[in-house]
């Protein structure tokens, strides 16, 4: 057979990353179940979890409450997890074979982090290995949990945990990518399970060190595993599934008329990250762009929509700004930071009319900040102000009019700070 013939009938190879929410408890991962079951028809696949919503943060919880000697309330914390856990196990699997094997899993690592935090609640001291060693318990509970599903759903699939195929660097707490040594041990681990036709469910978050220890990468973990598993698998996609319909023009709480994004370029996700959006870390992009693979966001409570797909170059749109976010320039203080993100921002044409629509909407910038590129222009504002300054530039440039979809259907809680949509969950791994 022919090389071309034999690239023509090669299915596209996919990394789907699944968030917090995504596994949250047995009828998510049902979800996740019949989204990864209906792609498998026409893709290879490869699938990243995270720790169920949550979880992170009570596993942490568990590590300060064992350095300051609180036994009895890390022992309340891995009681619920544990009856968490296994109810999603009951309610998911059926066969008892399976079920005994997961819940077996599960609860040797209930026991792993049982001993971690004794041993840190006599040494009262959380050193960033234990730390780590806490915090990734919740993708490798959730893994086997998901790969479970799947086989009972009759799509065979083998649950990894990510430290044999993510080499780093001993940066516990924000470890980075040894890329080279990652391509390789994914090719020779991945590779086989593709060909056979094995789903392979990833642990997300987590790697490790050239000497064998287990490391994290910090916050944005997940989808920054995903991606460096895509760039590793030379994918064709990497699909990050969350629990909303993907990057949004402006807050929808504030601007009602706020749409979802068709699709943007690559520098212009970054500088939303950078500028305060908590659904893609910067570090997401960091290999990817490289080789040119897209990233798609979609929702997977909504799976209908196509959601945002972030790509070299974005759409051919005419539209000058894609998106608008507001954050907090310094706790506490009364002012906030409005960033516009898109292309040609750094033309002063541009920035007149920016500066125009705000003045007929009688919002005075406090200050300017100058365009450290084409794809930003920011300026801070009374916090007061901020609505009337996102509705003046939103209307201005007509963002609800873009080739995204309809506005997003979840409202995230007034305390989370966002862009366009917000974190699953506050801890690392999301």
């Amino acid at each position: 057979m022919s090389r071309e013939l034999s690239n023509a009938m090669r299915k596209p190879l996919v990394v789907m990353k699944f968030g917090g929410t995504s596994v949250g408890d047995a009828a998510a991962i049902r979800n996740v179940v019949a989204i990864v079951s209906a792609a498998a028809h026409s893709c290879e696949l490869v699938v990243v979890v995270s720790a169920m919503s949550g979880v992170t943060n009570r596993l942490l919880e568990a590590g300060t409450q064992a350095q300051a000697g609180n036994r009895d309330r890390v022992e309340a914390i891995f009681r619920d997890l544990r009856a968490r856990h296994r109810a999603a196990i009951g309610e998911l699997i059926r066969s008892v074979p399976l079920r005994g094997r997961v819940n077996l899993q599960v609860e040797q690592m209930f026991e792993e982090g049982e001993r971690l935090c004794d041993s840190t609640r006599r040494s009262r001291e959380l050193t960033p290995r234990t730390r780590d060693a806490i915090s990734g318990l919740g993708e490798r509970m959730s893994a086997p949990i998901v790969a479970a599903a799947l086989n009972e759903r009759g799509l065979v699939s083998q649950s990894i945990e990510a430290t044999v195929l993510i080499r780093t660097d001993s940066g516990h707490g924000s470890a980075e990518p040894e890329m080279a040594a990652t391509c390789k041990l994914c090719q020779a681990r991945l590779r086989p399970l593709l060909e056979e036709g094995i789903v392979p469910v990833v642990t997300g978050f987590i790697g490790s060190s050239e000497d064998g220890v287990l490391t994290t990468l910090g916050r944005g973990g997940s989808d920054y595993s995903a991606t460096i598993l895509g760039a590793a698998l030379a994918a064709d996609e990497v699909t990050i599934w969350t629990d909303v319909d993907g990057l949004m023009t402006a807050d929808p709480r504030l601007v009602p008329e706020a749409a979802t994004i068709g699709e943007i370029s690559y520098a212009e996700a970054a500088e939303l990250a950078r500028s305060g959006a908590k659904v893609l870390h910067p570090k997401t992009l960091r290999h990817v762009d490289e080789l040119g693979i897209p990233i798609r966001i979609r929702n997977t409570f909504s799976p209908e929509g196509r959601g945002t797909q972030i790509t070299p170059c974005g759409s051919r749109s005419a539209a000058t700004i894609k998106g608008l976010s507001a954050v907090s320039e310094i706790p506490d203080s009364s002012l906030a930071r409005v960033t516009a993100v898109g292309m040609n921002l750094g033309d002063p044409a541009v920035a007149r009319r920016m500066l125009a629509a705000l003045a007929v909407r009688n919002v005075n910038p406090i200050s300017v900040s100058p365009a450290v590129s084409d794809s930003s222009f920011s300026f801070a504002v009374v916090k007061s102000d901020v609505q009337r300054a996102l509705q003046a530039l939103h209307n201005e440039f007509q963002l609800g009019a873009l080739d995204g979809t309809a506005s997003a259907g979840r409202i995230p809680p007034a305390s989370e700070t966002w862009f366009y949509a917000p974190a699953e969950e506050t801890a690392s791994a999301d």
